[in-house]
């Protein structure tokens, strides 16, 4: 048995709970019985038969038998301990029960006093930036919303600590900040020269994103990458329905289709140098050979490769 400690049941005995003496007793008893039901009934390393089956299954009913007179042991006395604790933490919360309501009502002052404060400091700070920067804080135009509300440019920190509550200065400061980064970006793009729908992209970004560094940069090249998709949705010929025209008068027919018609399919012969590499053909009209080349070059641009040829009828 492992060795008794002497504290543990010396609290046991103040607390009442168990006689010092009777409560080692019985630890004895127990660890007695534990060690003479091992070696009645010894654990064996296998089964290999049925007779071994048969003593494993007695044996294992023997040991759940000790173990379970032990729990109840330790249960009876567990329950008076927690019973115990219990009485203790009721009598010594009932002791302090003034000092309990004292702190109850104390910390709802102090709640509803840092609320109080911080709401007032929120206010101040709104009102100042509308104040100040009425055409970024206020709808001053035909948007619902205006440009910079005051909840965009809110800091938590701002409120976070009471004894600054009754301080606006760093709030402004930051206030201020922000409003003159953004007013010297707004003049960055609009002395850039941009073009308009590039000027348009930039100001919405600033805006949306009050980033005050690369919105330039980021426009101009959202208006390229417009550009690409225009250009590759014009090169890109709409399919329609098969149409076979009078041999005779195709040639003449297909110079004459007049402004805006749809595009049909045709049979035609292709004079390339090399074969397709599709069997889709980009058909552009070109009255002479600079006609031409301007369509190749706007074809390349546009990100479509291939053999160059012409259409014969």
């Amino acid at each position: 048995m492992a060795e008794i400690d002497e504290t543990a049941l010396a609290t046991l005995e103040r607390a009442g709970i168990q006689p010092r003496g009777g409560f080692a007793e019985w630890l004895t008893q127990m660890a007695e019985r534990a060690r003479l039901q091992m070696e009645q009934t010894p654990v064996i390393g296998e089964i290999g038969n049925g007779e071994d089956y048969k003593y494993c299954k007695a044996t294992l009913a023997a040991y759940r038998k000790v173990k379970k007179e032990a729990e109840e042991g330790r249960k009876s006395i567990t329950s008076q301990l927690d019973a115990a604790k219990k009485a203790v933490m009721s009598f010594t919360s009932d002791s302090i029960a003034p000092i309990e309501d004292g702190i109850e009502a104390l910390s709802k002052l102090q709640r509803e006093y840092e609320d109080r404060g911080r709401a007032e400091k929120r206010a101040r700070l709104e009102a100042w930036w509308e104040e100040s920067y009425p055409q970024l804080a206020l709808c001053t135009g035909e948007a619902a919303e205006p440009l910079v509300p005051f909840s965009r440019v809110f800091d938590p920190d701002w409120v976070k600590r009471v004894g600054e509550l009754g301080r606006d200065d760093k709030a402004r400061e930051a206030m201020a900040e922000l409003a003159d980064g953004i007013a010297a970006a707004q003049s960055e793009i609009e002395a850039a020269g941009l073009d308009p729908d590039v000027r348009s992209l930039a100001l919405s970004r600033l805006f949306d994103t009050l980033d005050t560094s690369g919105n330039i940069a980021w426009a101009t090249e959202q208006a390229r990458r417009r550009r690409d998709l225009e250009r590759v949705q014009a090169a890109v010929v709409p399919e329609a329905a098969p149409v076979e025209p009078d041999p005779e008068n195709a040639a003449q027919a297909a110079h004459q289709a007049p402004p805006g018609a749809v595009p049909v399919r045709r049979r035609v012969t292709l004079d390339v140098p090399c074969a397709p590499g599709a069997d889709r053909v980009l058909l552009v009209w070109a009255d002479d050979d600079e006609e031409l080349a301007a369509g190749i070059v706007a074809v390349k641009a546009a990100g479509l490769h291939g053999c160059v040829g012409k259409v014969v009828f």
